[in-house]
């Protein structure tokens, strides 16, 4: 058992339109028709499942998954997302593929052979009985991480995490989807920030651990892009620590996760499986192995020692858990270490379906 337990939450951005429908006609009252959708889906859904474990959510403006009592209510949300399309779109463009939507899980228990695994591929294998769907380089899978029910991050933990963050910053270029890299809404924590990017390693971690508390460390690791501009953090960073700061007097508390937004849009459960088991793995072992010290003494910032560091968190396992993590590496280019990888999204899910066919032959 790993020696910290986390929980996940995963939220899921497609386009989606009923099967052998077409795409929506561009008509108006998209809005309405996004809907309508939604709500037949959810029929759909439970009728299948046996039970109510779908619901519609428009009533929150865009990421509701954001929201704890949506994760924490053991249903999947479906809902819109205005970071892949205003479902306004529908009323007058033709390029749009089908419904703008966001699928949120509820908040799975993260841990060997836990039902979190279950309850995604049951999620996908349901709905891809309804609809037809579709990615492009807006879509996104983000996986959020926490420690287990009554805890949060310590201000030790979530520097150490900080730090693994800057430590392998270029690694994580090798094995990013080509859509995720150099997206406006996934910013490298280090190459993209003015605060840390001319700075070495020791640096960065001098001013890590110098962060008084949580608000601090987040305004360090994702300042606004420009000099001067105040140290309002952004959300659009790879890895985004904002929701483990301080509640302001608007919100009622924040949900305590680090999130991580660099996976790609995902059309099969397996491939959502691997980013999400990427992510959870990653914070789960930063929060224990993150020091400054034992970055330096046992890794290096390759793509294969990134591998090496979180699968440290996971020794003891064995199965399909660390093949997903073991797929998400393999056939990586040679030129790990200056953190170049493949050209083209679709050549990493060919890489990916390759992989999968192997290990289960």
């Amino acid at each position: 058992m790993p020696g910290i337990s986390c929980r996940i939450g995963v939220e899921i951005e497609v386009y989606a339109r009923e099967k052998e429908s077409g795409r929506p006609e561009p008509q108006p009252l998209g809005p309405e028709r996004i809907k309508a959708f939604a709500d037949n889906l959810v029929r759909f859904y439970n009728e299948k499942s046996g039970k109510a474990l779908l619901r519609a959510d428009f009533e929150h403006e865009s990421h509701p998954g954001h929201h704890d009592s949506h994760t924490s209510s053991g249903h999947w949300t479906v809902t819109t997302d205005d970071a892949i399309g205003s479902p306004d779109l529908l009323a007058d463009d033709d390029s749009v593929w089908g419904y703008p939507l966001e699928f949120v899980s509820p908040i799975f228990k993260f841990y060997p052979d836990s039902a979190w695994r279950e309850g995604v591929e049951d999620h996908w294998n349901t709905i891809l009985l309804y609809g037809e769907f579709h990615i492009d380089e807006d879509c996104a899978t983000h996986v959020h991480v926490s420690p287990e029910a009554g805890k949060v991050w310590s201000s030790e933990q979530l520097k150490r995490v900080a730090q693994a963050v800057i430590y392998f910053d270029k690694a994580f270029k090798a094995i990013w989807a080509p859509s995720r890299r150099e997206h406006d809404l996934t910013s490298s924590n280090k190459a993209n920030n003015y605060k840390l990017k001319d700075l070495g390693f020791a640096e960065c971690c001098k001013l890590i651990q110098e962060c008084v508390d949580t608000d601090h460390l987040v305004s360090l690791m994702q300042p606004l892009e420009r000099p001067g501009s105040g140290n309002t953090p952004l959300r659009s960073y790879a890895w985004n620590f904002m929701n483990t700061m301080k509640a302001t007097k608007e919100e009622q508390q924040k949900i305590g996760t680090i999130e991580f937004r660099c996976a790609p849009g995902t059309l099969t459960p397996e491939h959502c499986l691997i980013w999400v088991e990427f992510g959870a793995s990653f914070v789960q072992a930063a929060a224990q192995y993150g020091t400054q010290d034992r970055l330096e003494k046992e890794y290096v910032p390759t793509a294969e020692s990134l591998k090496k560091f979180i699968l440290k968190a996971r020794e003891e396992e064995e199965g399909k858990e660390t093949d997903r993590l073991d797929t998400l590496f393999y056939g990586l280019p040679e030129s790990r270490a200056e953190g170049k990888g493949l050209d083209k999204d679709i050549k990493m899910r060919q890489v990916f379906d390759a992989r999968i066919k192997e290990l289960g032959a």
